[in-house]
């Protein structure tokens, strides 16, 4: 599926990682985070970062820390450009659910 340029949909994405529990690249190109949706209860925090690999995520690439004890359900919406990718630097005990695209 493609999109006319500015014309994406606002939330949503259209790629997808799902069972996203652990440190990993997500997707290592140019994309926007779309949403994230917590499946599973976070039992230390978890952070997203603007990076292509795990090495290379840090603290000043950080995108967004989903807190301690997000419950399931819990959505985050975002429209936030990565110009190297998207990673889970630290999962947390949590899994989610990643749009992108």
């Amino acid at each position: 599926m493609s999109f006319v340029p500015g014309l994406e949909p606002m939330f949503g994405g259209n790629q997808s990682a799902l069972n996203v529990n652990a440190a990993s690249a997500i997707v290592a190109q140019q994309t926007r985070l779309r949403r994230i949706i917590v499946v599973a209860t976070t039992t230390g925090p978890a952070t997203f970062n603007d990076a292509a690999t795990t090495g290379a995520a840090a603290a000043s690439n950080a995108i967004l820390t989903i807190p301690i004890g997000a419950t399931v359900g819990t959505v985050y919406n975002l429209d936030w450009p990565c110009f190297n990718g998207i990673t889970l630097s630290a999962a947390g005990g949590g899994t989610f659910a990643v749009s992108f695209g």
